[in-house]
């Protein structure tokens, strides 16, 4: 049985505190328990830019006899312009050059060498390997970018999940989640971190821990402020090797570290996150009941009023070749001008908001996914929430009223501005 309770999102006095600070100067710098804090208002120092999508190529699609994709959940793109998309149904990544012809696709299903089962993620190391990052047991399987095995694949054998990753100049980032058992029966803790790994699969450095206790011997609740941890999805890997991690859900502060774990500084704006409509709240709860459609215990699920500050089932975090981020926010994709799809906060590599950025063209931030693949590209995928809500509920299809969803479509655009 699900029975479904609301919880209120920012606190009152948080909210007021934002509203106060509003009007403040961006990025004043202010020493709190002797971290840093960039505070930032809620306008740019900066003039706002509309960039226009530029259609290069597409790939997949109802029109699209030849090529056929599953569940796309990551886009990449190597240093000569390849773009390589990570296809969770097919258990294969799909790869495509720099005017979009179709290559080999790497991987397959499988536990031979260079083989997957449950792929979750996907990174690209500097001297030529795709890693593909498998769930359960947490490990990276590596093929070269003609896909023979390569014999580095690590796997953490501490019976930790892997779920997202991110590599970038040698400093490899993995959200991942540990469970251990409780001193009762039916109890454990669940505990969610983002640790650097070794290249050789060593962990070292947590820059953000969140501990989970769970008891299926009363009512079980299913909290979505605790359960769906938002650092596991929004982080990102600066090229100077500094870490940045969305932490809180109600608030719009980026956590900012040096690759050996220490924290550098916590970047925030004056934000109020957005109350959800009726139907973002009916969605959210259809979400949780899939998921636990064959759950064996009562279950309570509570449900937030409003949509997390920094979009982190969008990834909303990107750093940029030059140190910029670019954040995308529960604001970002909705009430925009006509033809204006996103717009998106940047910060410079020291926390000052700088600007927004807006991006006209085709899509629906509602439904498509955004990637940034080098510095004047961008790929949308088409039917990408789909492809995320079917990895967090467990099954694919849309929702009651919906009908299925279409085939994904890849387009990849050149940003011109």
């Amino acid at each position: 049985m699900v029975r479904t309770q609301r919880r209120r999102g920012a606190l009152p006095g948080l909210v007021a505190m934002l509203l106060a600070t509003g009007s403040a100067v961006a990025g004043d710098l202010v020493r709190v328990d002797g971290d840093l804090h960039v505070r930032n208002g809620d306008t740019p120092s900066g003039a706002s830019e509309v960039w226009r999508l530029d259609e290069l190529w597409r790939a997949g699609g109802a029109d699209d006899e030849e090529t056929f994709f599953g569940l796309i959940t990551r886009v990449l793109a190597d240093e000569a312009g390849c773009v390589y998309l990570l296809d969770a149904q097919r258990k294969q990544v799909h790869v495509f050059g720099p005017g979009g012809d179709a290559r080999p696709a790497l991987s397959r299903e499988g536990e031979g060498p260079g083989e997957v089962r449950s792929p979750r993620d996907l990174v690209l190391g500097s001297e030529g390997s795709v890693g593909l990052i498998e769930g359960f047991p947490g490990r990276v399987v590596t093929v070269d970018r003609q896909g023979n095995p390569i014999s580095r694949a690590f796997e953490d054998r501490s019976s930790v999940q892997f779920v997202s990753a991110v590599l970038r100049g040698g400093v490899l980032v993995v959200g991942c989640v540990a469970s251990q058992p409780g001193d009762r029966d039916l109890t454990s803790t669940r505990t969610s971190r983002l640790t650097r790994y070794s290249l050789n699969g060593q962990p070292g450095a947590t820059y953000c821990e969140r501990e989970r206790a769970i008891d299926y011997q009363n009512q079980y609740v299913f909290s979505e402020d605790e359960a769906m941890v938002d650092f596991l999805w929004c982080f990102d890997v600066a090229p100077d090797g500094r870490v940045y991690a969305f932490t809180e859900r109600d608030r719009y502060a980026i956590s900012v570290f040096h690759p050996d774990g220490r924290l550098d500084r916590i970047i925030e704006r004056a934000f109020v996150s957005r109350e959800r409509t009726p139907e973002e709240r009916r969605r959210m709860e259809a979400l949780v009941e899939r998921r636990f459609r064959t759950f064996p215990f009562d279950l309570t699920v509570e449900i937030s009023d409003t949509e997390p500050a920094v979009n982190w089932r969008h990834r909303g975090l990107h750093v940029a070749e030059d140190g910029t981020l670019w954040v995308r926010h529960s604001r970002s994709g909705v009430e925009q001008p006509a033809g204006i799809l996103l717009t998106y906060d940047l910060f410079d590599a020291e926390g000052h908001f700088v600007r927004q950025v807006s991006l006209a063209g085709e899509g629906s931030a509602e439904t498509d996914g955004f990637f940034f693949v080098g510095n004047d590209r961008l790929v949308r995928v088409r039917g990408y929430v789909d492809a995320m809500r079917t990895v967090f509920g467990g099954g694919r299809g849309g929702f009651e009223g919906e009908g299925d969803p279409e085939p994904a479509e890849i387009v990849c655009y050149r940003l011109l501005h």
